[in-house]
């Protein structure tokens, strides 16, 4: 497990600069901070979940108090019997169903409208007590203490987090050759943790977002 304090040493020590009089702790912070945030966006390694109310006759619901670096839903569990939606799109329920908004009862799939709504169908006819545990995936909270670890990043990827922070400072250096040397060596990492992500994800927990 690698905390903020070491991913740094090791950024300056490929950066060959062990001094902070170049780079402040805080710069070096900020662009390994900026990596997290480019690496979960690109990879979706970073899940969490949120329980949502069921609400009579409610059919979108708004995600954004609940996950507000969200980036895309992944699964949709119905609690209460432990069950999984289907992941539809709308034109899968209209094909079938000309009156779908109307319809109502117990929900058996789920889509997304733009990046913030979660649609259900059928809607609930009534205010069951019932809840949907969604999950999704989000950008990666950025490190803020020296012994922060990074969240559910494995430690065979962590140098991703390296070679991005390599990239930004050569770049800041102005040193294009050497920026773009690490960011190919980013990029490398990046593409084998995407593929790590899509071996492990099973089809129960795929979906898109913005699906209409």
């Amino acid at each position: 497990m690698f905390t903020l304090s070491d991913i740094r040493s090791r950024v300056r020590t490929r950066f060959e600069a062990s001094s902070s009089n170049r780079w402040s702790d805080a710069d070096v912070n900020a662009a390994i901070n900026d990596g997290i945030a480019e690496l979960s966006e690109a990879t979706r390694y970073y899940e969490r979940w949120a329980s949502i109310e069921l609400k009579a006759g409610r059919t979108y619901y708004d995600l954004r108090a609940r996950a507000d670096t969200l980036l895309s839903v992944t699964a949709v569990q119905h609690e209460p019997g432990i069950r999984w939606l289907t992941a539809m799109t709308k034109a899968d329920i209209i094909s079938g169903y000309q009156l779908w908004e109307q319809s109502a009862g117990n929900p058996i799939g789920w889509f997304t409208r733009g990046l913030w709504w979660l649609g259900i169908w059928p809607r609930p006819a009534s205010d069951p007590d019932q809840f949907l545990r969604v999950y999704y995936t989000a950008v990666a909270p950025a490190l803020t203490d020296d012994g922060h670890i990074p969240d559910q990043l494995p430690d065979e990827f962590v140098p991703a987090l390296e070679e991005y922070a390599l990239y930004e400072l050569q770049q800041r250096e102005g040193e294009t050759d050497k920026a773009l040397y690490w960011w190919g060596q980013y990029k490398q990492r990046e593409a084998t943790l995407e593929q790590y992500m899509a071996n492990r994800v099973t089809t129960a927990r795929t979906g898109t977002i913005g699906r209409a």
